[in-house]
């Protein structure tokens, strides 16, 4: 082996510099980094050995020898903490999902999958039915009774459901304030009053009419203008929650 090379192998994790004496920290950091990636790749069997084998030059051959074993599979999500939808809703907002009937539900783990469900989708989901301070506070993975199975565990605070309250639109000159509330996606309006229905905030809702009124404002040649749509929490006097929407 050529001295001074960086032998750089799975996704970066194994660091060890050849022609060097060896460092103990540094292979074993090296094993726990190969061991780390396959558990987040799911393969919570893996088993990570290092061998050193003698050459005719004195020095040594490091070995990483890694039994893969099998992918550990969801056999189900339970989540706890939920009160306003029952856990396969839940689930069904989500990427990662427990095995199910079909082959192709094979119900593998992944942790970049179970990172945007928490981050990404999970919020989102709750969000487009007027839950914006979900968020989850925890995971975990259990093993099962049976071999390869594991049940996924999601702690969660989901906050209160906010309704639609009032609505304005300030700085506007190419359009009325008549014209731009056409793009407002939770009905009719009174000015400075709100809404006098009931209208759960929806987060998709929101964002793509937000959407739509930059796409208009680009299409008449205003490329360097700028749609900052705004939230406002409210509570009401008989204890509704409200968001305070702006343009």
């Amino acid at each position: 082996l050529s001295p001074h090379n960086l032998m750089v192998g799975f996704d970066g994790r194994v660091k060890v510099l050849e022609g060097r004496p060896i460092d103990r920290a540094a292979v074993e950091r090296a094993r726990h980094g190969i061991d780390s990636l396959y558990r987040k790749r799911g393969y919570y069997a893996v088993e990570v050995a290092t061998r050193e084998v003698a050459d005719s030059t004195g020095g040594v051959r490091l070995v990483f020898d890694v039994r893969e074993g099998s992918r550990v599979a969801i056999s189900q999500v339970v989540i706890e903490g939920n009160e306003a939808f029952e856990d396969g809703k839940v689930v069904g907002g989500m990427r990662t999902r427990p095995e199910g009937f079909w082959w192709f539900r094979k119900g593998e783990y992944s942790e970049d999958k179970l990172e945007q469900d928490v981050r990404d989708n999970l919020p989102k989901w709750y969000a487009d039915r007027g839950y914006v301070d979900f968020r989850v506070t925890g995971d975990s993975l259990v093993a099962d009774t049976l071999p390869g199975k594991a049940t996924l565990i999601l702690e969660v605070e989901e906050g209160q459901q906010y309704k639609v309250g009032t609505f304005e639109i300030v700085g506007n000159r190419r359009y009325s304030s008549d014209e731009l509330r056409t793009f407002f996606p939770f009905g009719a309006v009174q000015p400075g009053d709100g809404r006098n229905a009931d209208v759960v905030f929806n987060r998709s809702d929101w964002d793509g009419a937000t959407e739509r009124l930059t796409t208009l404002y680009q299409n008449t040649g205003y490329i360097y203008s700028s749609i900052r749509p705004e939230e406002s929490r409210r509570t009401a006097a008989d204890g509704t929650p409200y968001l305070d929407l702006r343009w």
